[in-house]
């Protein structure tokens, strides 16, 4: 599951995968790789009540996600 079938894989996947597991194996002495907790689903969700009033809302809420 970390690859969709085109080849590509998320951002946020890929960093736990080349930073975040690796930290949690040492962080924590995990002997086995498997023993580190693993990404199922990742959901990020943001509220654009304001940009009813302020037309700048979405394109600062969407620098605020990169």
């Amino acid at each position: 599951m970390s690859e969709q079938a085109n080849g590509y894989t998320p951002r946020l996947l890929a960093r736990y995968q080349q930073e975040i597991h690796g930290a949690l194996m040492r962080e924590f002495g995990y002997g086995n790789p498997m023993q580190a907790p693993t990404l199922e689903k990742i959901n990020v969700n943001i509220g654009l009540g304001e940009a009813l009033d302020n037309a700048r809302a979405i394109e600062t809420a969407t620098a605020d996600l990169k």
